[in-house]
């Protein structure tokens, strides 16, 4: 479960609100700029967020007139970056054909858990939450 919510920008206030069965922000960007047109009666000129919700195939979904501003991902990890504790990167990991796991700079296996996302095309590969909170670099 989470819960959307969307802001006019002149006083802060709550245009739309929505909770979703999705738990992430990835693929709502489109259906709320559709809601709050709903509610404004208006199309808004510019849509700003975080990076969570960014998706390619989403962003295509507003019409062309809003302006959307929303980093990357890789964008907002590069401006968050902490300077006692760094994300580690994707290079990072190295997958282990044999075994069908991924290994972390730690040395512990990631295995296979499923899609991500909801694609086919993704799939997840996750540690136990065990080693992960055993780690030193677990914030």
């Amino acid at each position: 479960m989470n819960c959307e919510v969307s802001t006019d920008k002149k006083h802060g206030l709550i245009v739309n609100c929505e909770a979703v069965s999705q738990n992430n922000d990835q693929n709502q960007l489109s259906s709320q700029v559709e809601q709050c047109t709903e509610t404004l009666g208006k199309l808004p000129t510019h849509v700003i967020s975080d990076s969570g919700y960014f998706s390619l195939k989403d962003i295509e979904k507003v019409p062309e007139r809003v302006k959307v501003i929303i980093p990357s991902r890789k964008q907002a990890q590069k401006e968050n970056k902490r300077t006692e504790v760094k994300p580690f990167g994707k290079e990072e990991f190295h997958y282990d054909e044999k075994r069908d796991v991924y290994i972390c700079p730690e040395g512990k296996a990631l295995k296979k858990k499923g899609f991500a996302f909801d694609s086919e095309e993704k799939i997840s590969y996750k540690a136990t939450a065990k080693e992960c909170r055993s780690c030193k670099h677990f914030v």
